[in-house]
């Protein structure tokens, strides 16, 4: 019976520091998957970013040209009823 005792009681033991090795593997998944989320939001941000500075800058570009041709064309018109 105190062999079944103390065989149960290891039992419980090793059980206990499983579950203590598990909670603290929990708690460092937890983390890490956190400083995963935080580090996808920066480069989602910085994407943004980015893809928006692209944009403005592909319009100022266009606007440029729209400008040019417009220039050009009022020349054309100019010159032609002169």
């Amino acid at each position: 019976m105190k062999l079944e005792l103390s065989t149960r009681t290891a039992e419980l033991q090793a059980s206990e520091l499983r579950l203590e090795n598990m909670e603290k593997d929990l708690v460092e998944i937890s983390l890490s998957n956190e400083n995963y989320r935080s580090q996808v939001r920066l480069f989602y941000k910085s994407f943004n970013d980015t893809n928006t500075d692209i944009r403005f800058n592909c319009l100022i570009i266009i606007q440029k040209k729209i400008l040019k041709i417009t220039d050009s064309i009022v020349l054309q018109v100019c010159q032609t009823k002169v």
